[in-house]
Parts: structure tokens; C-alpha cells; sequence
């Protein structure tokens, strides 16, 4: 049976297409019904693949081509012919293939947004050099100094108070040179943050809600071990991962712009991960217990935090002596929930493990 194709020719005698019709064949040959060329066998015309319904092009010894959009006629020539319709075609009209791609690549997602990734950036995390640290741990206070953080205003002798502590909490052998920053908190209020090269930035409000120097010693040493398990690298990785793939493949330190963009976001507006805050907590229990720190210092801090975090410090005893009374209904005040309880939730499992590790 003798197909007639329609589409364009472009004979290379003109730069324009012509309205041509192919005629093929039932024993093998291909012509046109215009006078250009001559019959061609099947097996010397060049023939794309068919690819949904992008229009096929066949493609002659002498440098002709033919471009048609009737590609269920072309496949009814290859068939004819003997030919075979692309393997890409057949998998993309079988509908029993779609739904078990659809599934596979449902899965995949999973998998890698589950372990993948995760595994992917921890793994990065751990082989950054401490150059990148410090210039996302730089950039990232900046832009929190700009857009969030005012200066502090809690007396230098506090502060000098307060490195002194936080220098004896840091670990003998430690690598990482660390350091403590003051800030008020402005709108996120009491806080403390972990940057990746050993910074720790605790707010004015948080140092206004301890009453007793364990307690806000047992909050350093939490942030110690997000700085020691390396969860804010770990955390924004987790967030921009191709990134920082790429800047693993260009090894360029100031490609890094993006994780330093991409932190304080991380920190202000996202939890850590359960698994990140269960490993900060292990390392803050172990080490009260190596120093002699009494873990209820931290249950009773967390505690008091969610009651009284926007409490003027001037009527923090008064929440304090309330809160004793009547711990049961602690932070349901409006606006008694710190901000500090987005990146560190306080909840009840955590506070009792502390109580229980006395």
C-alpha cells in the first residue's frame, strides 16, 4: 500500500521550505510528487525518532530534507516497511510505563528528601574547609546585626561575666575558636544562635530571664554542641544543597554567598531538626554532668522561658513566683511563647529528660 506524507522540503536549492508529498511505498522506496530527486530506499533515508508530537524530519543521501508533522503516518511506513518505531515512543505511549515511572519518581522524592539529602549535607558539612565557616558565619551575623539585632545594652562587667563563663564551658581540646556575642534581640527576643565557625549569639532578653548563672550556662552549652555536631552548616546545606554542590565543584570560597544569605533565615524562622536538637541536648547533658553542672538548671530555664519571655524585668520575680504556682499552665498567656521556642522547642519530653537526669 502506497502512503502519501505531507510536509515540507527543503532541497537546498532555496533557503525556503516547499509544500511537498511524499510517496512511500509499500516495497521500500521513497519519492516525491514534485519532480525533485528521485526514489530513495528506505534503508539509506535518515529518519528521526518520534518524540511526542515534535515534527519528524527524514533526511536523504543527497542532502534533502523532508519535515512532516503526520507522524502517525510516518509510523505506519516504518511499519510497513519493516522498520521499528523508537523504543523512547513506544515507553512514552504505554500508560502501564507512565504509572510505574510516576511511582518510581514518587519514591525517589522520598528517599532523597528523607535520607538523601540529609546524607548529602552532612556529609558536606563535614568536609568544608574553616574558611567557608568563617565567611558564612561573618556574612550571616552581619546581616542579622542589619536586619534584626540591635546593639547591646547589657553592662560590659555582665558581659565580661558571661565570656569568662562561657571560656570555662568551651572544651579543653577544642578545635574551634569560639566566641560569645551580645545582641538585643529586637523583635525576635530572647534568643541564642550557633554560627558555624563557634559563634554563639545570645540576646539581652535571654540574659534578663536567667536568674541564676547555671541556667544560662546550660543554654551555652546547647549551643556548644549545635556548634560541635555543625547543625547550622548542617541546616542551611540541608536548604541549598545545590549550591553547594556547586561550590564544592568550583572550590571558590566567595561562592559561598549563597549559604551566607541563606543562614539567617535558617536560623530566625527554622526549627532545627528533632535529631539536631536531641544531639545538642546529649552533648549539653553529658557535659553538665563532666562539670558538675546540675541538669535542672536547664528543665527550670526552658520552663521559665515559656512563661515569662516578654516579661519587663522589672516584674520577672512577680512571673517567676507565679510560675512556681502554677506550672501546669505555664506559657498559656497571649504572647507568653519566646520566640526562642521556634528554633528550640521547649517541650515537655526534653524538660522531664533534664529533670530526671539529676
Amino acid at each position: 500500500m502506497t502512503l502519501r506524507i505531507v510536509g515540507k522540503l527543503y532541497s537546498g536549492r532555496s533557503a525556503l521550505a516547499e509544500d511537498a508529498v511524499a510517496v512511500c511505498s509499500n516495497s521500500g522506496y521513497i519519492s516525491f510528487e514534485s519532480t525533485v530527486g528521485e526514489s530513495v530506499k528506505f534503508s539509506d533515508v535518515r529518519i528521526s525518532e518520534r518524540v511526542g508530537d515534535i515534527p519528524r524530519t527524514m533526511t536523504f543521501p543527497d542532502g534533502v530534507m523532508f519535515e512532516t508533522s503526520d507522524n502517525d503516518q510516518v509510523d505506519r511506513w516504518l511499519d510497513q516497511c519493516g522498520g521499528r518505531t523508537s523504543w523512547r515512543h513506544r515507553l512514552e505511549r504505554s500508560a502501564s510505563f507512565a504509572g510505574v515511572a510516576l511511582v518510581v519518581t514518587a519514591l525517589v522524592v522520598l528517599i532523597s528528601a528523607k535520607w538523601g539529602i540529609p546524607a548529602f549535607s552532612d556529609y558536606i558539612a563535614d568536609r568544608l574547609p574553616p574558611e567557608v565557616d568563617a565567611v558564612i558565619a561573618a556574612g550571616a551575623l552581619e546581616a542579622l546585626d542589619e536586619g534584626v539585632f540591635e546593639p547591646s545594652k547589657l553592662p560590659e562587667t555582665d558581659q565580661d561575666g558571661i565570656r569568662e563563663r562561657f571560656q570555662q564551658l568551651v572544651p579543653a581540646n577544642a578545635k574551634t575558636n569560639f566566641q560569645i556575642f551580645f545582641r538585643s534581640g529586637g523583635f525576635i527576643g530572647a534568643n541564642a544562635f550557633a554560627l558555624p565557625d563557634g559563634s554563639v549569639v545570645v540576646t539581652d532578653e535571654l540574659v534578663v530571664i536567667s536568674t541564676h548563672p547555671d541556667e544560662l550556662g546550660s543554654i551555652l552549652l546547647h549551643e556548644i554542641g549545635h556548634v560541635v555536631h555543625r547543625h547550622s552548616l548542617r541546616q542551611v546545606i540541608r536548604h541549598s544543597w545545590l549550591a553547594v554542590l556547586g561550590l564544592l565543584i568550583i572550590g571558590d570560597v566567595s561562592s559561598a554567598g549563597t549559604l551566607v544569605l541563606a543562614l539567617p533565615s535558617v536560623l530566625v524562622q527554622s526549627a532545627y531538626s528533632r535529631e539536631f536538637e536531641s544531639e545538642a541536648d546529649d552533648y549539653a547533658l553529658e557535659r553538665m554532668r563532666d562539670i558538675g553542672l546540675d541538669p535542672i538548671h536547664f528543665a527550670t530555664f526552658m520552663e521559665r522561658i515559656e512563661r515569662c519571655a516578654f516579661e519587663e524585668e522589672e516584674t520577672l520575680p512577680e512571673c517567676v513566683r507565679a510560675h512556681a504556682e502554677d506550672e501546669a499552665q505555664a506559657g498559656t498567656k497571649t504572647g507568653g511563647w519566646l520566640k526562642y521556642l521556634s528554633t528550640h522547642p521547649a517541650n515537655a519530653e526534653r524538660i522531664a529528660r533534664f529533670k530526671t537526669s539529676q
